[in-house]
């Protein structure tokens, strides 16, 4: 669980002796230390945040104390007023360690989804949510690829594009933009980084690339890798939104992945059986008709007497050499995050004479177009992935010419000794 801390002001703080603006609660595995430090980092202006429109800054940054790297995100809010009259703000902490944040896919969604975020204190009665990854895990935010939130406020969805494109220490002038809509738009530029970066080789800026959604002191400039910001003048640093200029030419992949919608995988498969050579490489391919975000693909065997030698899987095809004899099933499992589908199976009988090889007799039709839900897999196929074992304790099958010579063999060798014997006993009389 993530470490929490509240900044806000109050007659009386954690600290013994402190007051005003101070850390007033904190879990245990903070120290004084470390409040030093949370306390720099909590701020909020509620004149800027008036004359700006807004009332909540939202921003990620990385903290490194007691010889550890934690991952912080703060929750700033105007909370009314302190106990002597004056406005007041309070800041929520929540501080990950690394191996914490290993299956949330980004801060976004715990900014978004978590519902513990406070935004006022009372000493006899606060007290922190426990925090659970599932509660933001289990929200599929597939639509964020989209960018909607991008052509709703700029007119352009290609210009989710920009912080990317940008790199680090990028600016930009969001004025008259809701806060949501920004973290959305956040958002969206990452859930379409994440999609486009394998094709793009840009960098991922998942939990790398630190942000905050108004930056209005000098303090806080060297500590984001983005900076959004309001009533801006500096027109070099900040981009304007609304100038085509602005919009970075994106790839034709990268147009793509904007203007396709979300599906689950529909593939088209043959099931004919097929023989081969032991040591010959056979190639199986399934093609993807359709399914976006673009699935991946998973090779599962099930095998009688058959073993293999190596194998190598190159998009949709996978390539096998066979070096025993014997009968060996494959299918493929295609899924993405709106379905998975399994393939039927293909049956290869892998033999060891040099006639040619010959397609088997298998029942139903040659191709299956699949687009249903898949069905659970027998726990007795395993998923070969893209590396095949030798399996040495697979009974080898003889082929039948080879048991016929060694038949004749015999016969021929029985033959001569009794030749042999009857040529002796002649000779004896």
């Amino acid at each position: 669980m993530p470490e929490q801390a509240l900044y806000t002001s109050s007659e009386s703080g954690l600290v013994p002796g402190k007051s005003g603006y101070c850390i007033v609660a904190a879990t245990e595995g903070l120290d004084n230390f470390a409040y030093s430090l949370i306390e720099k980092i909590s701020e909020f202006s509620h004149e800027h945040s008036k004359k700006n429109g807004y009332s909540k800054i939202l921003s990620f940054q990385n903290l490194n104390f007691s010889g550890k790297k934690y991952y912080v995100l703060t929750r700033s809010v105007d909370s009314g007023f302190d106990f002597s009259g004056r406005t007041n703000f309070l800041s929520h902490h929540l501080l990950f360690e690394e191996h914490e944040i290993v299956e949330i896919p980004n801060p976004l969604k715990i900014f978004k989804h978590w519902h513990g975020w406070i935004d006022r204190w009372e000493k006899t009665t606060g007290r922190f949510r426990r925090f659970d990854s599932d509660d933001v895990i289990k929200v599929d935010d597939t639509h964020a690829i989209l960018c909607t939130t991008w052509k709703a406020v700029t007119g352009c969805a290609e210009a989710a594009f920009i912080p990317i494109y940008s790199g680090k220490q990028f600016a930009m002038d969001v004025t008259g933009i809701n806060v949501d809509d920004l973290l959305d738009m956040i958002h969206e530029t990452i859930i379409l980084n994440n999609v486009t970066q394998e094709k793009t080789q840009l960098p991922a800026c998942n939990w790398n690339t630190t942000f905050s959604t108004s930056v209005f002191s000098e303090r806080s400039e060297d500590r984001f890798d983005w900076r959004f910001k309001y009533g801006n003048k500096n027109k070099v640093e900040c981009i304007g939104l609304r100038d085509p200029n602005s919009v970075p030419r994106i790839t034709e992949y990268e147009k793509a992945v904007l203007n396709r919608t979300a599906c689950e995988p529909i593939i088209l498969f043959d099931d004919t059986g097929v023989e081969c050579f032991a040591g010959q490489i056979l190639n199986i391919s399934v093609r993807c008709l359709k399914g976006f975000p673009v699935p991946e693909i998973s090779w599962y065997a099930s095998y009688n007497g058959g073993a293999w030698d190596k194998i190598d899987q190159s998009g949709n095809t996978i390539s096998l050499i066979f070096k025993q004899i014997g009968m060996i099933e494959l299918f493929c499992v295609v899924e993405n995050r709106f379905g998975k589908i399994s393939s039927p199976a293909k049956q290869v009988r892998v033999v060891g004479h040099e006639s040619e090889p010959r397609k088997l007799q298998t029942q139903g039709i040659k191709a299956k177009e699949r687009g249903d839900q898949s069905s659970d897999l027998n726990t007795s196929k395993r998923n070969v992935g893209t590396t095949f074992v030798d399996h040495k304790d697979i009974p080898k099958e003889e082929n039948k010419y080879t048991v016929t010579l060694k038949t004749v063999f015999v016969i021929v060798l029985i033959g001569c000794i009794l030749s042999i014997f009857v040529a002796l006993r002649l000779a004896g009389q």
